[in-house]
């Protein structure tokens, strides 16, 4: 087993410390992270501190090393799974000052802004959103504290970027534009394409009753556009999401955006102080 495929806790060496305990693992099995921690494993119901560490202390025993299933980056938080029945889930998260390891159960139950730690947006008048030149009739963003910045995009219609980094991208249709490529099969390439990014997702300006008939809250015809857009969410893994009208459509893609840009500042400052 590899060392970068095991979750370690050890014994600090330092007997003064508060922190008694060590954590190592890796995120993505590349990036390591290295804490002290108060407690070998979080309790349900709470959290524990930690405290960032350059490397591995010499003298720290090993007390427990687990193989690491799932270990992956989203913002401000790791999220961890490890091949075990019990204990096997937890997350690191970072807020403004501190660090903390939870359990499933312990960030289940907090607030909604502990859960998802970190800004929703970048700072004002730092989110930029790209625009397709070949987009027709796009969303004009008025009244949003954004820039926008036309140019022509590999994949989708709207994206945000890190330099020459795409970071999210949206493909936006309307009823006439996502019937159409369903039928033709173009929406396959299209959500093909999107998968090949690191965030990404298909809005639609309609809301999903509309590729139903129905009568007496009973769908009276089934509906084969609604199938082959399941078959396709399930195959490439993009999701498609039906905002409703167009003003709806507009203002989610403005969050999910700026929510993916917010992320990628966060990863980005976190990797650097490590």
């Amino acid at each position: 087993m590899s060392h970068n495929d095991q979750f370690v806790i050890g014994r600090n060496p330092d007997k003064d410390s508060s922190l008694p305990y060590i954590l190592q693992f890796y995120v993505d099995r590349r990036d390591r992270v290295t804490l002290k921690a108060r407690e070998s494993w979080p309790k349900e119901d709470g959290a524990v501190y930690c405290y960032p560490l350059p490397e591995w202390p010499k003298g720290a025993q090993r007390i427990d090393s687990v193989r690491v299933r799932s270990c992956r980056r989203r913002g401000p938080t790791i999220d961890i799974v490890l091949e075990r029945k019990r204990h096997a889930r937890s997350s690191i998260v970072y807020t403004n000052k501190m660090i903390f390891w939870q359990s499933v159960r312990s960030v289940g139950s907090a607030r909604p802004d502990y859960r998802l730690a970190g800004r929703s947006r970048p700072e004002a008048g730092q989110l930029v959103i790209a625009i397709d030149t070949r987009e027709q009739m796009p969303f004009s963003f008025q009244g949003y504290d954004t820039e926008l910045d036309y140019r022509s995009l590999r994949v989708g219609d709207y994206a945000v970027f890190d330099g020459t980094e795409m970071i999210a991208s949206v493909e936006r249709k309307n009823r006439i534009d996502f019937i159409r490529a369903i039928k033709a099969g173009e929406l396959a390439y299209q959500l093909a394409q999107l998968e090949t990014e690191r965030t990404a997702a298909l809005v639609v300006e309609a809301p999903y009753m509309w590729l139903f008939e129905i009568e007496d809250r009973a769908i009276k015809r089934r509906s084969r556009e609604a199938e082959l857009a399941a078959r396709l969410q399930a195959r490439y893994k993009v999701p498609i999401v039906f905002a409703g009208p167009r003003f709806i459509a507009q203002e989610w893609t403005f969050r999910f955006l700026a929510a993916a840009a917010a992320d990628h500042a966060s990863e980005a400052s976190l990797s650097g102080a490590s």
